[in-house]
């Protein structure tokens, strides 16, 4: 019998060794859905497309925004370069009709937040000064000389937006509950979140800066952005709605979404 428990024995260790290596495979070969083009379409006739690519470690790599207004296109590609760390450590921006060209850098502390932020155009440095603390929340403060300034961020420990002011602009972020935002898998990094505050105060809620998770509402002052008519697919993305403002005259703004399936 010694024979046949040995040959058990090894069948066993063999089909539990397998059994083990395709749960491996499995968790390494976890799917996440990365958003690769965003398309806005304005109640005014504007359009909006945003290309994003993303490097070895799914880190955004570039971003491309096409706007078209009824009498004008512009082209705005934006580079992501990161430290060995993998902390965002340098964007550069180019308009493609005027030529300016923007660069923003950030230096990090030892624990990851951003201590500094340098902001040049077309070779023009800028002046500004960068304040942080945290308690509950994280709170970045930057000031300069710029219309956008002074701008302040809170994020919660997580790294998530949950409220930015942007000169005398206030915008609060409230949240869905367990659905999955458009940039659910991507790693949120303080760097993104200000960069995006500074570059894009103008429309800042066209790409809800950066937020992993889904966005029920943005408040801002006795305004909000209301966003509803949400369609997901099969993996749980979300694909399409519509960010609606509460107030007169205000533009709906119809998003689509399509994703690139990427390995964790």
């Amino acid at each position: 019998m010694k024979p046949f428990a040995n040959t058990l024995f090894i069948t066993s260790a063999l089909l539990l060794l397998l059994s083990c290596s395709k749960d491996s495979d499995g968790e390494s070969n976890q799917k996440a859905y990365f958003p690769k083009t965003i398309s806005l379409a304005y109640g005014s006739g504007e359009t909006v497309l945003y290309q994003l690519s993303y490097n070895s470690k799914n880190q955004l790599a570039q971003m491309t925004i096409e706007r078209n207004s009824l009498d004008e296109t512009t082209r705005l590609i934006s580079n992501f370069d990161y430290n060995d760390t993998g902390k965002l450590v340098n964007i550069s921006s180019e308009d493609v009709q005027s030529g300016s060209l923007y660069n923003f850098t950030f230096d990090h502390g030892v624990n990851g937040t951003v201590t500094n932020v340098g902001f040049m155009i077309d070779d023009v440095e800028y002046d500004l000064s960068t304040t942080y603390n945290e308690s509950d929340e994280i709170h970045y403060l930057i000031e300069g000389d710029l219309a956008n300034l002074p701008t302040e961020w809170n994020l919660d420990p997580d790294g998530q937006l949950i409220k930015i002011a942007i000169s005398e602009n206030n915008y609060t972020l409230q949240f869905s509950e367990g659905d999955k935002g458009v940039f659910h898998y991507l790693k949120p990094q303080n760097a993104l979140v200000i960069w995006h505050g500074l570059m894009f105060y103008l429309s800042p809620f066209e790409l809800f800066f950066f937020s992993q998770h889904d966005i029920a509402l943005i408040h801002t002052g006795d305004a909000g952005y209301l966003f509803q008519n949400k369609i997901w697919d099969g993996n749980g993305n979300l694909v399409s709605f519509q960010v609606k403002p509460n107030v007169l005259f205000g533009l709906t703004i119809n998003y689509v979404v399509e994703y690139e399936t990427k390995n964790l």
